[in-house]
């Protein structure tokens, strides 16, 4: 800023106490209010526009711009977050209307279904990104390991299985425990790959099981798990043709 960048101006300037004469002979103190001097601060505006104008408009130009292009980057951001959990819930009921139809032993329900190379790939392709087999086969077999060594198969099979505690119709709902567990699985692999893939191909501070227990405590709401598992029940009773007597939460449907 240079020294003809400071002018004087008074936008509001102070009252200014005057002694006033009475017929009296007394006097009295009033204040007149003044004007606004901004003379000299229009002045020199009006010069700085004269001669940087050009500049300014582009500034304000590229102020624009750059505005624009974070809205535009926060709506992409909302659309592939969209277009993710569509992919995620797609694969989630296929993966475990797979496993209702055909069980798969507890040990493998990580390595044998949640862990999806489609799934991956998909996510990827969310994000423009193309991943070779091998990387594809790389991130399933990490991720699937994460889960498993912070004992994600053991907690998820005992949430579900708390939540279908309850349920009178023991017949279904056994076989039931492990695809909605085989589908919340699948859904937390999805949502830490996700993550992975909008953040540049990291899994954050915390690493890859971070990710993965942060996906948990995510999708850990009772309210979530009671649709959920209501949303599984519901999927596999069709395809056996019979209808339950009362939802997961016990309540009468």
């Amino acid at each position: 800023m240079s020294a003809e960048d400071v002018v004087p101006a008074a936008a509001a300037p102070r009252p200014l106490p005057v002694r006033e004469r009475l017929a009296d002979g007394s006097s009295q103190m009033v204040y007149e209010v003044q004007e606004p001097d901004v003379k000299a601060l229009r002045e020199r505006i009006a010069r700085v526009l004269a001669s940087e104008g050009p500049l300014l408009r582009i500034a304000n130009l590229l102020l624009k711009t750059k505005a624009l292009g974070r809205e535009a980057e926060s709506t992409l951001d909302a659309e592939r977050r969209l277009k993710c959990e569509e992919r995620i819930d797609h694969y989630q009921w296929v993966t475990a209307t797979t496993v209702f139809a055909n069980p798969i032993p507890a040990l493998n329900l990580v390595q044998g279904a949640a862990v999806q190379l489609d799934l991956i790939a998909d996510l990827a392709r969310v994000y423009d990104l193309d991943p070779s087999p091998v990387r594809l086969r790389a991130l399933a077999a990490q991720l699937g390991q994460a889960m498993l060594k912070v004992g994600l198969v053991e907690a998820a099979s005992s949430v579900v299985a708390g939540v279908f505690k309850r349920t009178p119709t023991t017949f279904v709902a056994a076989g039931a425990v492990q695809a909605v567990t085989m589908a919340y699985l699948a859904r937390i692999a999805g949502g830490a790959l996700a993550e992975y893939f909008r953040n540049g191909e990291s899994w954050g501070p915390a690493g890859i099981e971070g990710a993965v227990l942060r996906q948990f405590e995510a999708n850990s709401r009772a309210d979530f798990l009671q649709d959920f598992a209501r949303q599984g029940l519901d999927r596999f009773l069709s395809r056996v043709r019979l209808k339950p007597a009362t939802a997961p939460d016990g309540h009468a449907r």
